[in-house]
């Protein structure tokens, strides 16, 4: 889902200070999920593709949200409704394998303390559910509209039935997680690995050797090792540590370097 099409308003960090606040903010809240599998979702459009410091932590404002991608479809909204979901934001548990896939840059997402996440096994993505009713259902290419007065009533009933309530882990499912959030942090996934987590995390997101076209295509477009990502930041607890150690270390120096150039003569 892209940012631009829903109603959210997104702050970006506006200096070296201001990171240090914010990444602090944000592994106070992810000690306070404690051992909830990590979110992520991407970001697409203007800041979102730049670099450094100021793109490493955005935040996300997403009270009082009007319209989300997806509420064309007759059965989103009346599903966010019967759930009681008033600040719908989507989301994936599975790691991405790249930097930047078709909907934008990967980010962690980390939600406020007092989130409630849904899933549903039928549903892997709200936004194109098509129902129930096979004669309904894209076949061949072709779909069958339903009437304007068409009663989803049935359809919406089983699947709000059909969705669990919290995080489920990676190895559980790997389609979309609705989550009902006032604010959330998205943490840029490749500054962080390849600058903010230490060495040892470079790792992760280490391009393809060739020219340097090659290596420059792969700072937007290179893979990320999924599976060792995935073993490494699993819970939103492991992700706090390196924020509060890692993140916090390099912030602070680099703050320190910037005001000793600031005092040369």
């Amino acid at each position: 889902m892209k940012i631009a099409e829903v109603l959210e308003d997104v702050k970006f960090v506006n200096d070296t200070d201001h990171a240090i606040e914010r990444v602090k903010v944000a592994a106070e809240m992810c000690n306070e999920l404690g051992n909830t599998p990590i979110l992520y979702r991407m970001f697409k459009g203007g800041e979102s593709s730049g670099r450094g410091a100021k793109n490493l932590m955005i935040k996300v404002d997403n009270t009082g949200r009007k319209g989300v991608k997806g509420n064309t479809n007759i059965f989103q909204k009346q599903i966010f409704d019967a759930l009681k979901i008033s600040n719908p934001t989507q989301a994936l548990v599975s790691a991405p394998d790249n930097i930047t896939g078709f909907h934008g840059t990967n980010f962690v997402m980390i939600p406020s303390s007092d989130f409630q996440a849904y899933w549903n096994s039928e549903i892997p993505d709200l936004g194109r559910f098509q129902g129930y009713k096979d004669e309904y259902k894209t076949k061949d290419g072709k779909t069958q509209l339903r009437p304007l007065d068409y009663d989803a009533t049935e359809e919406v009933e089983r699947a709000v039935a059909g969705y669990k309530q919290g995080v489920p882990g990676a190895s559980e499912w790997d389609g979309e997680v609705i989550v009902d959030t006032p604010f959330y942090y998205m943490l840029n996934l490749h500054e962080f690995l390849s600058k903010y987590a230490g060495k040892k995390s470079q790792e992760l997101v280490k391009g393809r050797p060739g020219d340097a076209r090659a290596r420059a295509l792969d700072k937007e477009y290179g893979v990320v090792k999924k599976d060792l990502l995935q073993t490494k930041f699993n819970t939103y607890r492991d992700l706090g540590w390196y924020l509060s150690n890692p993140t916090m270390n390099f912030l602070n120096w680099f703050k320190q370097k910037e005001s000793e150039k600031q005092s040369r003569p």
